[in-house]
C-alpha cells in the first residue's frame, strides 16, 4: 500500500492520469463562474431582478437533463455523448453571451440560459465512471479524492477568474467559459485514459436504469440529505457575518473552510482507512454534526470561526465517499447515470433547502441555518448504515492504457 505524497506520486505515475485531470479541471471550471457571470451581466443589462431569472433559467435545466446525458454516455460512449455535449454547450455559452449584450429581449435571453443549462457536460460522471476502469483498486480511493480536491479548486477560481475578467467586459467569462469547457472535453477525450472507452451495452432508453438497483436508490437519500447541507454552510456564514455587521469576515471565513476542505480531501486520498466507506461517511457526518451544532450556540468570532472550518474539513472527504459507495453500487451498465442521479439529487436538494435556510437566518440568527445543517447530517449518520445491505458490484478494471503522448 502507498501512504502519503506516494499514493499521489502512483497515481500521476498511471499513464494519462495528468492528462485526464487537467482536462476535468479545464471542463469543470465553468461550474464556478457561468452563474456569477450571468449575475453580474445581468445586472448591467437587465436589471439585478433579472439577473436572478437568467441564473435560475440555467440551472433549472441541469436538475432534468443531467440523467438523461448520464445515459447517453453509458450507451454512446464518452466521444459522442460528452463531446457532443461540449460542443454545444460552448456554442449556448458563446450565444448567451452575444444575447445579453445585443439588447436582445429578456425572453431570448432567457431560453439561452435554459439551452445553455441543459447542455452543460457530464464531465464528473465520465471521469467517475473511467477511473475505477484505469486504476489498481488501491488506487481508486485517492483519484477519487483528487476529483473531489479539484471540484473544490473550481469554486475557488472560478469567481476570481470571473472577477479578474468581467473587469475589461461583462460578457468575456461566458465566452472564456465555453472554450475552457471545449478545451478541458478534448484534453479528457484524447488522453489514453478515455481514447478507447466504449459503450457499456447499456439497455432501451426508456427504462429505469440505476434506478432499478435498490443499492442505487439507497445512496439517493445521502445525496439529498449530506451534500446539500454542507453547501449551507455558506448560508450560515453569511448570515453570521451580517448579523454581526462585519462583511469583511465573508470571504475570510469561506476561503477558510474552502481551505479546509482541500486539505482533508488531501489528507483522505493519502492512506487508506479503517473501515468501510458507509462507516466512514457515518463519521465524517456526525463530525459535521457536532461541529455546526456547537458552532450555533456561540456568537464568539474566535470559536465560531474556527468550528465553520472544522465543519469544512469534512466536505471534499463526504464526496470521495459518496463516489466509493456509488462505483460500489451501481451496475456497471448504468454507472455514468448512477453519478448523474447522485448530483441532480443533490441540485434539488440545494434548491429546496437554500431558501428554507436563508429564511430561518433571518428569523433566527445563523443558529437557524447551522441547526438545520445539524439535524440533516444527523439524519445522514442514522441513515447511512441501511447502505451497508448493498451488494457488491465488481469493478472491472480494463487494460492499461497506452503511455500518454
Amino acid at each position: 500500500m502507498r501512504f502519503g505524497m506516494g499514493a499521489y506520486k502512483a497515481l500521476f505515475g498511471v499513464p494519462g492520469m495528468r492528462r485526464l485531470f487537467a482536462g476535468y479541471f479545464l471542463a469543470r471550471l465553468p461550474s464556478g463562474m457561468v452563474v456569477l457571470s450571468l449575475l453580474l451581466l445581468g445586472q448591467s443589462t437587465v436589471g439585478v431582478g433579472r439577473a436572478g431569472l437568467l441564473a435560475g433559467a440555467f440551472v433549472a435545466p441541469l436538475v432534468i437533463t443531467a440523467p438523461l446525458l448520464g445515459r447517453a454516455v453509458d450507451r454512446f460512449g464518452p466521444a459522442r455523448a460528452l463531446g457532443g455535449a461540449a460542443l454545444a454547450h460552448c456554442l449556448a455559452l458563446i450565444g448567451l453571451a452575444a444575447c445579453a449584450t445585443g439588447g436582445l429581449p429578456l425572453p431570448v435571453s432567457t431560453l439561452a440560459a435554459i439551452v445553455t443549462g441543459a447542455t452543460a457536460p457530464p464531465t464528473a460522471a465520465t471521469l467517475r465512471t473511467a477511473l475505477p476502469q484505469v486504476l489498481e483498486e488501491s488506487l481508486l480511493p485517492t483519484g477519487l479524492a483528487f476529483e473531489s480536491i479539484l471540484v473544490e479548486g473550481v469554486y475557488l477560481a472560478g469567481p476570481l477568474l470571473v472577477a479578474a475578467l468581467s473587469g475589461a467586459t461583462a460578457w468575456l467569462p461566458l465566452l472564456i467559459a465555453g472554450l475552457s469547457t471545449l478545451a478541458g472535453v478534448s484534453l479528457m477525450l484524447t488522453g489514453p485514459a478515455l481514447r478507447h472507452a466504449t459503450a457499456s451495452g447499456a439497455p432501451a432508453l426508456w427504462s429505469w436504469g440505476p434506478l432499478s438497483a435498490a443499492a442505487v436508490r439507497r445512496l439517493l437519500p445521502i445525496a439529498v440529505l449530506l451534500i446539500p447541507s454542507m453547501a449551507l454552510l455558506d448560508v450560515a456564514i453569511a448570515t453570521y457575518t451580517a448579523g454581526r455587521h462585519q462583511p469583511h469576515l465573508l470571504g475570510l471565513i469561506a476561503a477558510g473552510v474552502a481551505a479546509a476542505s482541500l486539505t482533508g480531501g488531501l489528507i483522505f486520498g493519502a492512506r487508506p482507512w479503517p473501515g468501510t466507506p458507509s462507516g466512514r461517511l457515518v463519521t465524517l457526518a456526525a463530525w459535521f454534526a457536532a461541529t455546526t451544532a456547537t458552532a450555533s450556540l456561540t456568537s464568539s468570532p474566535w470559536l465560531f470561526i474556527p468550528l465553520a472550518i472544522a465543519a469544512g474539513a469534512a466536505i471534499a472527504p463526504s464526496l470521495t465517499l459518496l463516489s466509493a459507495l456509488a462505483v460500489t453500487a451501481s451496475p456497471r451498465e448504468h454507472r455514468a447515470e448512477t453519478f448523474t442521479w447522485l448530483s441532480t439529487m443533490n441540485f434539488a436538494g440545494q434548491l429546496a433547502l437554500i431558501p428554507a435556510a436563508s429564511a430561518l437566518g433571518q428569523r433566527f440568527g445563523s443558529s437557524g441555518p447551522l441547526l438545520l445543517m445539524t439535524a440533516l447530517a444527523t439524519a445522514t449518520a442514522l441513515y447511512t448504515p441501511a447502505t451497508r445491505r448493498s451488494p457488491s458490484t465488481p469493478v472491472t478494471r480494463r487494460p492499461s492504457p497506452e503511455a500518454d503522448m
